[in-house]
């Protein structure tokens, strides 16, 4: 991402120095649960090597846009299918934009993000190098700012508007659905996404993240929007398998989607997703976002 003014500045200046209350504790790795670390560095670092685009997501959903108790295992279906496609509320900013696509990042702590809210609300994961109430603010900051950014200036009213419209609440609870099934009548907007959303966890028991390393080649990219473009990367075309560099899972669920991949005769390399948050202390704040 590029830093683009003073005020970009001015934020990333401030969040960089909050995010050092977030770094990892070297006498952690004391603890049996981090003990591995040392050798999981290697493939940590050839596999990112690989992963040009990330995508965050969970292994369990219920179908998108219904109140239901059927739960669908995510995983199971893109090993079958790939990453598909589908409609998404923060895609559907203009009416040119109705398509369905894939949400991507170039980073990988934003596509942690999606694949924290994922986890089952009783469950954390045991160390995440920076909050998802401190990226979601700081993140929401820069994509308001570059909506302001756009000209000519009716379109800031008219973006504006639209986030706060009827219509764009329910797609996104139609999005959020997938993660729990309890909104009701409860009406959900960005705003509450973006300085809230930290206290949205799916209530799926059992429920995990999925972080899933993507190559460059197998994504066909769609642009769509500059201020959610800021962090995000769209592909209106699936995400195969072969296209997978990695995945990355909660520490306490590596052996379980280790076996998991083993009965389904796929070969796809497991880290353990705070590993993954370790190696990222020691990124710089500009390869971070």
């Amino acid at each position: 991402m590029k830093i683009k003014n003073l005020l970009d500045k001015v934020i990333t200046f401030f969040c960089e120095r909050r995010l050092r209350h977030f770094c990892f504790d070297p006498e952690n790795f004391k603890n049996k649960e981090f003990e591995n670390y040392e050798k999981y560095l290697p493939i940590i670092k050839e596999h990112y090597k690989d992963a040009f685009y990330w995508h965050g997501t969970g292994r369990y959903h219920y179908p998108y846009g219904k109140q239901t108790e059927i739960i669908e295992d995510k995983l199971d279906l893109i090993i079958n299918n790939g990453i598909i496609p589908r409609m998404d509320a923060f895609v559907i900013l203009d009416e040119e934009t109705k398509k369905e696509t894939v949400s991507l990042s170039n980073y990988r702590i934003y596509a942690r993000c999606y694949a924290e809210v994922h986890q089952y609300e009783k469950d954390s994961f045991l160390y995440e190098y920076g909050s998802l109430k401190f990226w979601l603010r700081f993140m929401f900051l820069l994509q308001f700012i570059e909506i302001m950014r756009n000209k000519p200036i009716k379109n800031y009213f008219r973006r504006l508007s639209k986030i706060f419209e009827n219509d764009f609440s329910n797609d996104v609870k139609k999005w959020l659905s997938t993660i729990r099934n309890d909104f009701g009548d409860k009406k959900i907007s960005i705003l509450n996404i973006s300085l809230r959303g930290h206290k949205i966890r799916s209530n799926i028991p059992n429920n995990y993240g999925l972080l899933f390393g993507i190559k460059k080649e197998g994504v066909s990219v769609f642009h769509f929007d500059k201020a959610v473009e800021v962090f995000e990367t769209r592909s209106d075309k699936s995400i195969l398998l072969k296209d997978i560099t990695h995945i990355e899972v909660p520490l306490n669920k590596v052996k379980e989607t280790e076996e998991f991949l083993k009965q389904k005769n796929i070969s796809l390399q497991v880290i353990p997703l705070e590993y993954g948050e370790i190696y990222c202390n020691d990124l710089s704040f500009q390869e971070l976002i």
